[in-house]
């Protein structure tokens, strides 16, 4: 669950607004509901597609420190999950992924 909240609702899901809010700030003198409005409408596709990577990639290399390297198809492998559970984040919300996550691992744990 941990993870799952660290990496897409952080690195994905707020990221984007933060880098948004760093380095486009709308006007100072417009009201908060037109200010919300602003950046609702501003976080596009690019942005939420540079979290996804980041993030993904992020995922990818805590999971294995020791052995990082993209070449690796254990490495590609953990990285496309991270892309799938950002989709996941996005259309579905913070619930599926967990449960997602946590069935997956418990997959794996009796798969071994």
């Amino acid at each position: 669950m941990y993870e799952e909240l660290v990496f897409r609702a952080i690195g994905y899901g707020f990221i984007p607004y933060a880098l948004l809010f760093l380095f486009r700030l709308p006007d100072r003198k417009k009201a908060k509901n037109a200010r919300r409005q602003f950046v609702n409408q501003r976080v596009g596709l690019e942005l939420k597609l540079f979290a996804a990577l980041a993030s993904s990639l992020l995922f990818a290399w805590l999971h294995d420190v020791n052995s990082f390297s993209l070449a690796d198809y254990t490495t590609l492998y953990r990285f496309c999950m991270g892309i799938l559970f950002c989709v996941l984040y996005e259309f579905r919300g913070l619930g599926v992924v967990v449960w997602t996550h946590t069935l997956y691992d418990i997959f794996v744990s009796l798969a071994a």
